[in-house]
């Protein structure tokens, strides 16, 4: 559900960098970062990654907002129209998971999110499969949440995906 929510935030924020309409593509494949991709993406270690890549049409940006992008309360947007938290919200469930995110955008030509995570460990077992039944995810157990975006279209789909998850929520636009 944090990956969801980390894919949601890049998508909303696509759509923001797209006013006029626009491409949003999510691509994933499983990569091998070598020594000398390294060199060329020093934020990311050597080694076995799966590779989702948020990729917009929208208006990109430049070097000094890219360098800013992840930080807390950052926003181009004027006053009341954004906090400037998706960005690091999406950091952090990165981060929290193991991963790296890298950006790359150019002014006019849009802007590409990579999300490297680590592989689950353990083989996979497809839909159908005849093997152990997965443990079922764990939840909430009831736990209550004041829930608060100023995204109004964001509100029940988050609510909805935390209520899904065992909590109960209130949520609100301001």
């Amino acid at each position: 559900s944090l990956l969801e929510s980390a894919l949601l935030n890049l998508a909303v924020n696509a759509r923001d960098a797209m006013p006029k309409g626009g491409t949003l593509t999510f691509e994933s494949e499983d990569v091998e970062v070598s020594r000398e991709d390294v060199a060329f993406q020093d934020d990311v270690a050597p080694g076995s990654y799966v590779c989702v890549t948020v990729s917009d049409t929208g208006t990109g940006m430049p070097p000094d907002v890219v360098k800013k992008a992840f930080e807390p309360f950052f926003t181009t947007k004027p006053a009341g129209e954004g906090t400037g938290l998706r960005l690091s919200v999406v950091h952090g469930i990165l981060t929290a998971h193991e991963g790296v995110i890298t950006v790359d955008s150019q002014l006019g030509q849009g802007t590409t999110f990579t999300l490297y995570l680590p592989p689950c460990e353990g083989e996979a077992k497809a839909s159908g499969d005849d093997g152990d039944k997965a443990a079922p995810a764990p939840t909430a157990g009831g736990a209550r949440i004041i829930y608060i975006d100023d995204e109004a279209d964001l509100l029940i789909p988050m609510q909805l995906l935390l209520e899904r998850r065992g909590f109960r929520v209130k949520a609100f636009t301001d």
